[in-house]
């Protein structure tokens, strides 16, 4: 991490002096910034073929921190959007459009690792898919709407709002941290507690050898030097010997010991025959024995939903891919002002918000019908007396409208500034008790989803190229899959969950400081532009 900071406060030297000018008046390429040319008096960015060595450096800072938040189950474009507008020299739109590219990618890599992960305790799957039934359709509803604001606000709002969303992520993700912290430390006293006990325990249960003394061993050695002399020599017990000499040598008392010794020998036959012998169990009790028993409809049911639990979910993995589908038909027929609607309709506003009705209908449709698959799954399971465990912690009615309403929330802020929404729900799945692994797993599930619908549109709003996909995409996959896999390795290695936490706040932090950096700049330089609203078409 101190690593991370020294490249990104170098990044800020070389950029700091400079700030995106794209459109400006010029006369010769010295009144353009870098990265930027002189075309026909107005300053123009520079297409990112051929690539340079500053924006290959910029890639790969970029792409960590993407990585870092990805691997945490966070796309966390909003905290990196800064990042791209400064190392790229880039407006905030081209930035965001950016950052859906490098998160949609990192979900893919993140989800690679993870969409098959089980606790090794449990083994659960990581990932819940009931939460992410519920949420996705709500994000989808706003992401629509939240569309549609970033089209009117000026900077200076999208700056405050991306204020706000990271300053509330680091400030519940702390809080989790202190928790996580603290349980962790629990669990190692715990640990070298038992480990302590049972060393105890293992010395108790091995014999003690007894060393004989000198004296012992000396006395040893000379009864040996005896027998050898003496081959035929034989023991003889002396207490015995001392009995039969102090006994009576009469024929009438040999008599009579010998017939209470008779006696004593058939009690004690007759004892071990009476108590020791097994008995014979009967035919028709060993039929009664054999007979398995009944067991209760409840508990069997219990046990069918614990083994499903174990199995991949491919029914509610399918209902997530149903989505894909809705955001591709519901784009294409829409169209765009820079991409006509393939029904031959004329692009204009009009129509334009039709569909997005319509498509904030279709997945509130989606919403209803996921939220009532979920909550009859969730009932059998409390009808059963299911143990719900902290991976997959029960969705009542009050949970579900929570996740709701955050969910809605998340996609409205996630679309206006390139998150993934995770930055705002990933809290709110902490708060019901689910380990940071797992939740990273689940927000990274939804992650995807989300960020396809918005790096869609940018492709339709021409906001991004094929060429930068081709750039950007490969490499966030790569870098993240990497990423997740070295996180996941060290929790399981050292069951510290609060690195994922810690790695959150880290980068959010500095995400924060760059975008209150950002905003001074762009106050400075034009205020105006960071003011003024735009028209929703």
């Amino acid at each position: 991490m101190k690593n991370l900071r020294l490249i990104i406060a170098l990044s800020f030297i070389l950029v700091i002096a400079t700030a995106s000018q794209t459109g400006d008046a010029c006369e010769t390429q010295d009144d353009c910034p870098s990265l930027h040319s002189c075309t026909d008096n107005i300053c123009v960015h520079k297409k990112l073929f051929p690539i340079t060595a500053r924006e290959v450096i910029g890639t790969i800072i970029i792409l960590v921190m993407n990585a870092l938040l990805t691997a945490g189950g966070v796309g966390g474009g909003a905290a990196y959007v800064p990042y791209i507008m400064l190392l790229f020299e880039v407006v905030l739109t081209k930035s965001i459009a950016y950052a859906y590219v490098c998160v949609f990618g990192g979900g893919i890599g993140n989800m690679i690792n993870a969409i098959f992960l089980k606790s090794p305790r449990t083994k659960r799957y990581l990932c819940n898919y009931d939460m992410n039934l519920v949420i996705l359709p709500a994000l989808m509803v706003g992401v629509m709407i939240g569309l549609i604001l970033q089209r009117i606000f000026p900077p200076l709002v999208t700056n405050i709002i991306l204020l706000i969303v990271l300053a509330y992520s680091m400030y519940k993700n702390y809080m989790k941290l202190k928790v996580t912290l603290k349980k962790e430390k629990h669990e190692k006293a715990q640990a070298l507690t038992h480990h302590n006990v049972k060393a105890v325990e293992m010395a108790k249960q091995q014999p003690v050898e007894i060393q004989p003394t000198h004296t012992e061993t000396a006395l040893q050695a000379k009864e040996q030097e005896e027998a050898e002399i003496i081959p035929g020599i034989e023991e003889y017990d002396v207490e015995h010997e001392q009995d039969q000499a102090q006994a009576p040598k009469t024929e009438g008392d040999n008599d009579e010991e010998l017939a209470k010794i008779k006696s004593e020998e058939s009690n004690r036959n007759q004892a071990v025959m009476t108590h020791e012998t097994p008995r014979e169990t009967p035919k028709e009790t060993g039929k009664l024995l054999a007979l398995p028993t009944q067991e209760d409809p409840l508990t069997k049911r219990r046990h069918e939903i614990e083994q499903q639990e174990l199995k991949f979910p491919w029914l509610k993995f399918a209902l997530l891919f149903i989505n894909i589908a809705i955001i591709i038909v519901v784009g294409i027929i829409r169209g765009t002002k820079k991409f006509s609607p393939v029904v031959g309709v004329d692009w204009s506003c009009g129509w334009d918000f039709l569909w997005f009705g319509l498509g904030i209908v279709f997945y509130s449709l989606a919403a209803v019908l996921n939220i009532y698959l979920v909550n009859k799954w969730q009932q059998e399971k409390v009808r059963v007396k299911y143990e719900f465990l902290p991976e997959e912690p029960l969705l009542d009615m009050r949970r579900i409208i929570i996740l709701l309403i955050v969910s809605v929330a998340a996609g409205i802020v996630g679309a206006i500034v390139a998150l993934g929404g995770a930055l705002i729900i990933a809290p709110s799945l902490l708060d019901f008790g689910m380990p940071p692994v797992s939740a990273a797993a689940t927000t990274g599930m939804f992650l995807i989803f989300s960020m396809f619908n918005a790096m869609f549109g940018a492709i339709l709003n021409k906001g991004v190229t094929g060429a930068e996909i081709a750039w950007f995409l490969p490499l966030a996959i790569l870098f993240s899959f990497v990423s997740a896999k070295a996180v996941m390795w060290y929790v399981k290695k050292t069951g510290k969950q609060s690195v994922i936490l810690l790695i959150l706040i880290a980068v959010i932090f500095l995400g924060f400081g760059c975008v209150i950096y950002n905003l001074i700049n762009g106050m400075v330089e034009n205020s105006h532009q960071q003011t003024t609203f735009t028209g929703v078409c």
